[in-house]
């Protein structure tokens, strides 16, 4: 999430930006995607223009064929 869902600044974030925050978020990847054998995360920014995150849970699913 680069941006407040409430569309206050970085910097102002709402309760409802941080309830938001808090569910986490989903990304899908195309099961046709190729194999990779490791995954890196790039932040180039988060809510508060810093570059910080807390990666406390990460779960990866998938057709291991």
């Amino acid at each position: 999430m680069n941006d407040p869902v409430s569309g206050a600044a970085r910097s102002a974030a709402t309760a409802g930006d941080l309830a938001e925050a808090r569910k986490g978020q989903d990304f899908d990847i195309r099961f046709d995607a190729p194999k990779v054998r490791y995954i890196r995360f790039v932040v180039s920014t988060n809510m508060s223009n810093g570059v910080i995150i807390n990666a406390a849970d990460i779960s990866f699913w998938g057709d291991e064929r």
